[in-house]
């Protein structure tokens, strides 16, 4: 039998979807090998066959390599190819100024697409962005590209700074395919424009940005993203955080360093839960590892639709943490022996199997829309390898009450 303990008390925090991801052993191994990995870079040029924007797409590649620098062999992809991020710079930059943010998500197994075109235009940028999708799917699929089968053009994200932030948010209001955004201290398109955008959102700034305020932009993109599907959050951090340290760029005080090292683990974070790469992920951005930063100033949420995941090993003898993001309410969890076929619902998908069901208890979310609960997992040999299944039901923005969607942890001797 699984054991709950009883879900901790409401905590504030003032200070300062589809389905969610499955974990298996194949991407754990991947977590783990990427630590080891090196970070390769080649500057590419794509068509462009939209007939908008820059009649070609160059950008800087950043991925897994077997050595450091430009254009060393890149690392086996795994299959499917690699997860990527699409990344618009800031105004008159280029992507090659933000070698911080691509070599720290190559060398977390990402392929980092860092644009370089429309340094002095904002359409043409978001014509750009748009057009990246087409091409780098065409270069996927490419014999002979550098770039063939490397790509999991199912799992691409778009992050973008400044200039870059705001045309992100453009990008994602008519989206090619994107997953979800993160973007930093972003211009704001609008409220027409980003009221479009139905994917997940991060919004990362600072209290220390003098170029663009966070209460007239980054606050503002936020407020205005009202259509998103799974969850859009603010993570505002404090004074020591500007314009340009929040994203690798201008590094000359530990401060500088402080801020990178928050603001790239919150991007990370999102990406991994919201591509695939490790459900877990969320903990840095809404989490209790989140939530503890001192450069946190204040955490913003709006979960449209309950969020579930979970932190710790599923080993024997050991607890693992259910977290759940919701609106404030009870929240139902439930354990069960693997997933079933969909079982439709008035609250959505049932992906349990419910002939298998183990467990199950209620939470209670509070005004800070998070909860955790201890999961105790039996020192029974017997139990390695099982598949268990987690799923949630809470209150979204959107439906009302709903189903999360599920988790899957394998337990580990």
């Amino acid at each position: 039998m699984l054991h709950s303990g009883e879900p901790e008390p409401d905590r504030g925090y003032s200070h300062g979807m589809t389905r969610t991801l499955l974990v298996a052993l194949g991407s754990l191994a991947l977590q783990l090998s990427s630590a080891a990995q090196e970070s390769g870079y080649r500057d590419l040029t794509f068509p462009n066959t939209t007939g908008q924007g820059s009649s070609t797409l160059s950008a800087r590649v950043y991925y897994p390599a077997t050595a450091a620098g430009a254009n060393t062999p890149m690392i086996t992809p795994p299959v499917g190819g690699y997860p990527v991020v699409v990344y618009l710079h800031g105004w008159t930059q280029t992507g090659a100024s933000y070698s911080k943010l691509g070599r720290y998500l190559s060398r977390k197994g990402y392929v980092a697409v860092l644009n370089n075109t429309a340094q002095f235009s904002f359409s043409t940028q978001a014509a750009d962005g748009k057009a990246y999708f087409g091409a780098l799917t065409a270069a996927n699929a490419q014999a002979g590209n550098f770039l063939e089968g490397a790509l999991d053009m199912s799992r691409v994200g778009l992050s973008g700074h400044s200039a870059g932030g705001g045309n992100t948010v453009t990008v994602l209001a008519d989206n090619p395919g994107y997953r979800c955004g993160v973007v930093f201290a972003p211009i704001d398109p609008g409220a027409n424009t980003t009221g479009q955008v139905d994917v997940p959102l991060a919004v990362i700034h600072g209290e220390g940005d003098l170029v663009l305020l966070w209460q007239l932009t980054g606050l503002n993109v936020y407020n205005e993203a009202t259509n998103i599907r799974g969850l859009r959050t603010f993570y505002r951090m404090t004074f020591g955080c500007g314009h340009n340290n929040l994203v690798g760029l201008f590094h000359i005080t530990s401060t500088d360093q402080e801020v990178w090292q928050v603001s790239k683990r919150v991007m990370r974070g999102f990406f991994d839960h919201y591509l695939g790469v490790d459900q877990r992920g969320l903990d840095a951005v809404i989490g209790a590892s989140g939530r503890a930063e001192p450069r946190l100033s204040q955490l913003y949420l709006s979960v449209e639709t309950p969020t579930l995941w979970t932190a710790g090993d599923a080993q024997l003898g050991q607890t693992i943490t259910l977290h759940v993001a919701s609106e404030p309410g009870p929240v139902v969890l439930a354990a069960s022996g693997g997933l079933a076929g969909p079982l439709p619902t008035p609250f959505g998908e049932l992906l349990l199997d419910p002939s298998a069901l183990l467990t199950s208890w209620i939470s209670q979310v509070g005004a800070d829309r998070y909860s955790t609960t201890p999961l105790s997992i039996p020192s029974a040999p017997s139990l390695v390898g099982f598949p268990l299944a987690l799923q949630a039901l809470g209150v979204g923005t959107g439906a009302g009450t709903a189903l999360s969607g599920s988790v899957v942890v394998t337990v580990q001797p």
